[in-house]
């Protein structure tokens, strides 16, 4: 219960800076790192999103229903995103306090729990906040301790979702700052992905990708580029050159 009520106090200090950005940004600004996104756009989705998963939380149950963009427009749809935001935490915390109740969600189905979705809310919420701080060229810092684990619920939630995967041999993803190590590598004949979580770096003739842990999570959510991050670290193998992990960074990991 520990980390889930962490998880809500943590996105509770996102959305706020969510809402400061709202009402700051103007919402014609075009975010090019998102081809065909304005400021305006992702508020509303944003919003969509806090409506959409504080309904599934107050029911426990989720109806395959999917998320629909917000329709208020300018200062109305600023202070709709503070209602909402506030609304959704109450809700994080609510299902904090019992985060094994079930709840199906898209990633595990419905094997799912209410706390997935303390988990996830936080990640999500996180990444738009960095994505609505594009247009003022300044962005506060993921901790790293948050964008580790903001990797973890990557991994797991979306390697299974998207296919197929362009990896010819296995990729450990390893985080500088925290010591976290992932190793993906390609199953079967439709581009599938195993993922696991090691506690250390491990066979040392396999490909990998290193970098602080606030880097490799934008790096994995296609929000920086490679050639962006200084202290990125690409060890290639004789089965993936370090192109071919360029390329896996392409997608789809994500959407």
């Amino acid at each position: 219960m520990h980390r889930h009520l962490a998880f809500v106090d943590l996105t509770e200090r996102e959305v706020a800076r969510c809402v400061r950005l709202a009402h700051a940004v103007p919402h014609d600004s075009p975010l090019d790192h998102l081809p065909g996104w304005d400021a305006g756009e992702l508020l509303a989705h944003l919003v969509g999103d806090f409506r959409w998963a504080t309904r599934i939380l107050t029911s426990r149950s989720f109806d395959g229903s999917i998320l629909l963009p917000a329709e208020e427009k300018g200062e109305v749809l600023s202070a709709a995103l503070e209602r909402e935001g506030e609304r959704m935490v109450a809700a994080l915390a609510a299902a904090a306090r019992e985060p094994d109740v079930r709840c199906t969600n898209f990633a595990e189905g419905d094997r799912g729990t209410v706390g997935w979705w303390v988990r996830h809310q936080l990640h999500e919420t996180t990444l738009h906040r960095w994505d609505l701080e594009v247009p003022t060229g300044q962005h506060q810092p993921i901790p790293p301790e948050q964008a580790d684990d903001g990797i973890d619920e990557l991994l797991h939630t979306y390697t299974r979702r998207y296919a197929p995967h362009r990896l010819a041999a296995p990729l450990q993803l390893h985080t500088s700052d925290e010591g976290s190590t992932w190793r993906v590598r390609p199953v079967g004949s439709r581009g599938q992905l195993e993922l696991e979580r090691l506690g250390a770096t491990g066979n040392a003739d396999e490909a990998v990708l290193a970098a602080p842990a606030a880097d490799l999570l934008l790096l994995l959510w296609r929000r920086l580029e490679p050639g962006a991050i200084d202290s990125l670290h690409i060890a290639e193998s004789a089965d993936l050159p370090a192109d071919a992990v360029v390329a896996f960074l392409d997608g789809p990991i994500t959407a």
